[in-house]
């Protein structure tokens, strides 16, 4: 199994994965090269107990993990995650690199990150019903930073990617969309909660869900997007903000450019604007 083979390792090894299909639970706190020969071919499944995390990355003590060339699926229908940076305890604090990865879950996050040290997906697919990913603020103070490139990042049911934690957020060259959900209003292709910096969007395309916004932000951090495109879907607007409008040091010009009357539009800078007649009538 590939569990043996990790547990076979010493930090800094690689583990190679060769084409089959691997039905079993991984976890490590180890530092790895998880490197798949081809990742149409190298598929790591698990649907036989709820609630359980296909991949998860636990502990502390530094270094660097990566895994590339690989598929993994939670099947599941009653939850679990592809893909779990922190585990239980909520804490790794190693980097994580994800290449060229496809991250699919059938009634959760395909990628949960708890807490690392710094996070980069590039050339990647997370397909999650939760959401594509999560950047969660569990048990203790997030400050890692995530960098996207590349990727697409698919809400099946709610956003592509969900924020409540973390230091910092960049994301570029990637197609981000909400799903099919509009009971709990959460199927924005990006829903905006706590993070410490303002997220930094640039060369996306980004879909709202069904009947929503494309983007939703319910702190004062605000967002940046650039040279981008945003979709909404049906009668929702481009992007919600929080009530009361805009925060004390503005909101960045792709809120504001949301006034537009098209359903389609590129935006192309990052001015600040202070303009609430521009975007009053995108308050919630």
């Amino acid at each position: 199994t590939i569990q043996s083979a990790i547990n076979n390792s010493l930090d800094g090894f690689v583990v190679v994965i060769y084409p089959g299909r691997y039905n079993e639970l991984i976890s490590t706190s180890k530092r790895l090269n998880i490197v798949g020969i081809n990742k149409n071919e190298c598929i790591i499944l698990y649907n036989t107990e709820h609630n359980q995390d296909v991949f998860t990355l636990f502990g502390s003590g530094g270094g660097l993990f990566s895994i590339s060339n690989i598929t993994i699926l939670q099947t599941n229908n009653e939850g679990g995650e592809a893909l779990d940076v922190g585990g239980a305890e909520g804490i790794y604090d190693g980097e994580v690199y994800v290449d060229n990865v496809i991250l699919n879950s059938l009634n959760e996050e395909a990628m949960q990150i708890k807490n690392a040290r710094n996070v980069f997906i590039s050339n990647s697919n997370l397909i999650g019903s939760g959401a594509g990913l999560y950047l969660s603020n569990n048990i203790r103070e997030a400050t890692y930073v995530v960098e996207i490139t590349n990727s697409q990042l698919i809400g099946t049911i709610f956003s592509g990617i969900s924020v409540a934690g973390g230091q910092a957020l960049r994301c570029q060259g990637s197609f981000i969309s909400g799903g099919d959900d509009e009971l709990y209003d959460a199927n924005q292709a990006i829903y905006l909660g706590e993070i410490k910096s303002m997220p930094f969007f640039d060369n996306c395309i980004i879909i709202g869900g069904k009947n929503n916004a494309a983007v939703k932000v319910t702190t004062d951090i605000g967002i940046q997007i650039l040279n981008s495109r945003v979709v909404k879907n049906g009668n929702a607007d481009y992007v919600v903000i929080p009530p009361g409008g805009v925060p004390p040091n503005g909101y960045n010009v792709a809120i504001a450019l949301c006034a537009m009357n098209a359903s389609l539009h590129p935006l192309v800078h990052n001015t600040i604007t202070n303009s609430l007649n521009v975007i009053d009538s995108r308050i919630e």
